[in-house]
């Protein structure tokens, strides 16, 4: 597998393969599913790009059917968010029986692919990874994420210079939210999907140095997915909620002071909001900052009934033990809104930040 390329370039050498290795080698290239992988993590992205997954076998005529399928799938439906997210396809096309009970003690091995220091020509084995998914809400919990959090096409237009001659042609490329990739590998831990959720709100400097927000360009996909997703209790979802509703009366209120005489404009007094407590949220170190913080959101809001229907359930997350969780909910909340009108909308899309602020990657 790879053994006549990396032989290609030097004389007087052979690929050389034991008898009782060479032969399983011949069915690798059926044994085996290929994924190209498109992931965030800037640390990984050069080092994993694409990767091949052994699957467990336990079936060879389901194993066949089901790679035949895989085979006639297109570019996008073979890209994934990260190795995880590879073991969680795999275990999703081969392990789910026709009663949607997953197999028990099935394994995913996935090698990873890509650009080294020492080799800057080819593919190069970077890591392996072997995966045990044997609980069923986590794959089917996958399976709502990615309907919903599909990889997509993105289309760059054309450049020109001055005297109209092309600068830079049109090209495209295939793009996965980055909350994918964060939401699999928890998955893939045996931890609640959203966890860590914060560093997925904090922007990050493209190219040109400018902070970009890019969690907001995903507020569509993540609303769809709270409300279908299978939360391990009932107390995440009303607690998303109540934030959700929070924000949307603060929204109001800030609506009314907009339209008070030598007031800032509805769409700066959103952003300064916004940004005062996704930076204290995101920021909260400890379990009395992030219940400071979340209080005051809530005390600023008015009634929330959320919070007088389900307050005893609710408590769970305002416990020390629990912070983290909670923190990482009001995020999620906080990003997945729903505006209610255009003019909320427009404000929301607009988010900007300075770079004197100082925010950056964590």
């Amino acid at each position: 597998m790879g053994g006549s390329e990396k032989h290609a370039g030097l004389n007087n050498t052979k690929l050389t393969e034991r008898l009782e290795t060479a032969f399983p080698l011949l069915f690798a290239s059926i044994g085996c599913i290929y994924l190209s992988v498109k992931i965030f993590n800037p640390h990984l992205k050069n080092k994993t790009k694409a990767c091949i997954v052994i699957p467990t076998v336990d079936d060879l005529i389901l194993f066949a059917s089901h790679r035949a399928q895989i085979a006639q799938y297109r570019e996008l439906e073979i890209t994934v968010a990260g190795l995880a997210e590879a073991s969680l396809f795999t275990s999703q096309k081969f392990y789910l029986n026709q009663n949607s009970h997953i197999n028990k003690n099935l394994y995913t091995t996935v090698i990873s692919f890509g650009d080294t220091k020492w080799n800057t020509q080819q593919k190069s084995k970077t890591s392996l990874r072997k995966y045990k998914i044997n609980d069923e809400r986590a794959t089917h919990n996958y399976s709502i994420i990615t309907k919903i959090l599909k990889p997509r096409y993105k289309i760059v237009k054309e450049t020109r210079n001055q005297k109209g001659k092309i600068k830079n042609p049109e090209y495209s490329y295939i793009s996965i939210p980055i909350s994918k990739e964060l939401f699999c590998d928890n998955l893939t831990n045996g931890k609640p999907f959203y966890t860590d959720f914060y560093k997925l709100a904090v922007p990050n400097r493209d190219k040109s140095g400018k902070l970009k927000y890019r969690i907001k360009f995903e507020q569509k996909e993540l609303n769809e997915m709270i409300e279908k997703i299978n939360f391990d209790y009932e107390a995440e979802k009303i607690f998303i909620k109540a934030c959700h509703t929070a924000w949307k009366h603060r929204l109001g209120k800030l609506g009314s002071d907009s339209k008070k005489p030598g007031a800032s404009s509805f769409d700066k007094l959103v952003a300064r909001d916004f940004e005062r407590l996704r930076v204290a949220l995101s920021k909260s170190k400890n379990f009395e900052s992030f219940r400071e913080t979340i209080t005051d959101f809530w005390s600023r809001a008015g009634r929330i009934q959320e919070l007088t229907d389900g307050w005893e359930k609710v408590m769970i997350l305002l416990e020390p033990e629990n912070w983290k969780r909670g923190r990482d909910l009001a995020l999620l909340a906080l990003v997945s809104y729903k505006p209610k009108n255009e003019k909320e909308e427009t404000a929301l899309k607009k988010l900007e930040f300075d770079d004197t602020k100082g925010e950056e990657d964590e």
